[in-house]
């Protein structure tokens, strides 16, 4: 829950920006909360090359927010990129899977470690 500053104090906010890993962001927020006033997450439903987030994710996003360690939760939207931009973003050995792209299989494997 946000701290209410006296009129012309300095007041020091934390922001993360998350796709997974949500299952370490309590903790990390604890580990600020007594040094930041605001906490900040900026959030993606699909990640930049249109993996889904995982909706346990999401969810805990949520709880986070209803329980007060979240003050402020945004969500981002990225823009969509065609196959042929994402292979000029990333690194030259990047299979279809890293990519967000069905495997040679035809399974996705979205998050590149399936």
């Amino acid at each position: 829950m946000a701290a209410v500053a006296a009129p012309g104090a300095l007041r020091v906010g934390a922001a993360y920006n998350v796709f997974d890993g949500v299952e370490l962001l309590e903790a990390s927020i604890q580990s600020v909360r007594p040094v930041v006033s605001f906490v900040c997450v900026v959030f993606q439903r699909v990640s930049n090359f249109g993996a889904p987030a995982a909706p346990e994710d999401l969810e805990a996003l949520r709880s986070l927010t209803a329980r007060g360690v979240i003050d402020e939760l945004v969500e981002y939207a990225p823009r969509t990129f065609t196959g042929d931009e994402k292979r000029h973003l990333v690194a030259p050995n990047a299979t279809p899977a890293d990519m967000g792209e069905a495997s040679r299989s035809g399974v996705s494997c979205a998050r590149g470690w399936l």
